[in-house]
């Protein structure tokens, strides 16, 4: 139920405090419409006037119902989203239609592009160690939790591989729960800092 929830109002109730992008749709053949493939469809792409709004999240995002594309608001309950839909045709703006699918449609078909043997070689482990290991952290259920730190991020792909670990942590919902995934205590002085406001467009924010 946790990767269902578009927004903070289905967090909220559904216990959660957080939610994750995993039911936004995500435009893979944009056809003839104009639109990018690789980018989030917008509420914007489907007729909707309502503004966009970073703070809140409203006017950015759609999911899918069973039926249509729909605008994930700012904070009221969605109805029935999907969690795994793809190569799913939307009429946008224009009457142009485009092919979507969710993010973690997305995840999952490129997850099981490779087998468990072909992971097990490029890992240098036996395969069996996948099934072991993935039983016993879903067995915990929320109070499972995978952190790392320097040997996971400081090398030319650590970025990808730090956020294949946070995955594990969203597949089961475990954030702000005890014995989970939350907020670190630790800080340290930077020089540099970020200014303006995030929008991200696709899953990759690219």
């Amino acid at each position: 139920k946790f990767l269902t929830n578009c927004n903070s109002g289905d967090a909220a109730a559904d216990f959660e405090k957080t939610f994750t992008d995993a039911p936004y749709l995500v435009i893979t053949d944009p056809g003839t419409s104009g639109l990018t493939k690789g980018l989030f469809l917008t509420p914007a792409n489907i007729g909707s006037t309502t503004t966009k709004s970073t703070s809140t999240g409203a006017g950015l995002y759609c999911y899918y119902n069973g039926t249509t594309a729909v605008e994930v608001g700012a904070s009221a309950a969605t109805a029935n989203a999907q969690l795994e839909a793809s190569g799913i045709t939307i009429t946008v703006t224009g009457g142009k239609t485009v092919t979507v699918s969710t993010v973690f449609s997305l995840i999952k078909a490129e997850v099981q592009s490779k087998s468990f043997a072909q992971y097990a070689d490029i890992c240098g482990i036996d395969s069996s160690l996948f099934t072991t290991i993935g039983a016993e952290f879903a067995a915990a259920g929320k109070k499972a939790c995978a952190n790392s730190y320097r040997g996971t991020v400081q090398h030319t792909n650590g970025l990808k591989s730090q956020l294949c670990v946070n995955l594990l942590n969203m597949l089961i919902g475990n954030f702000d729960w005890k014995g989970g995934n939350s907020f670190g205590g630790g800080s340290y002085s930077t020089s540099k800092s970020a200014t303006g406001t995030l929008e991200p467009t696709s899953p990759t924010g690219s």
